[in-house]
């Protein structure tokens, strides 16, 4: 775990690589409330998402695009869910669906397929440590954008694990 902080600080570097390589092809930002900061994360959750969303929805736009990351606690305090918006919608939702379906008492293997194996790999990861009410989903928006969820328990406070 990390705090959200430094998820963030990570995010910005690799952002600031991406702006290098892609120039105006790529804007971006956060929206993430100051309370939000101190809240902890499953280490290498955010980084591999917006690698794809820059791989599957930007790199596919003739002028580029924009990606948003938006965290907000639920309104009933449990949940810290994040939103990575990105533009274009050339996301196949049906399939998406089907590659992060997972029963983590079950011992299905991750399926190999370069386009899929992050999505899939920090999936698991997220329902087999916090269970299967959290995890990844994604949509389209009125606006044709891709948003991928990220729903995660609320942790204000270092698991034992890293103390």
């Amino acid at each position: 775990y990390i705090p959200i902080s430094e998820e963030i600080e990570y995010l910005n570097s690799y952002l600031t690589l991406q702006k290098y390589r892609l120039g105006d092809k790529l804007t971006y930002d956060f929206h993430v409330p100051g309370e939000i900061y101190s809240l902890y994360i499953l280490r290498f959750v955010l980084q591999p998402i917006i690698e794809n969303s820059i791989k599957h929805g930007i790199n596919h736009l003739e002028n580029g695009g924009r990606i948003d990351v938006t965290m907000t606690v639920t309104k009933d305090g449990n949940c810290l869910e994040i939103h990575v918006i990105n533009d274009g919608d050339n996301i196949d939702i049906e399939k998406t669906a089907r590659l992060l379906a997972f029963d983590a008492k079950s011992q299905t293997f991750l399926s190999f397929n370069h386009d899929s194996y992050s999505l899939q790999n920090i999936n698991r990861r997220i329902q087999i440590v916090h269970g299967s009410g959290f995890g990844i989903c994604f949509t389209v928006t009125d606006d044709r954008r891709t948003d991928c969820r990220i729903l995660l328990p609320f942790i204000d406070n270092a698991p034992e694990t890293i103390k």
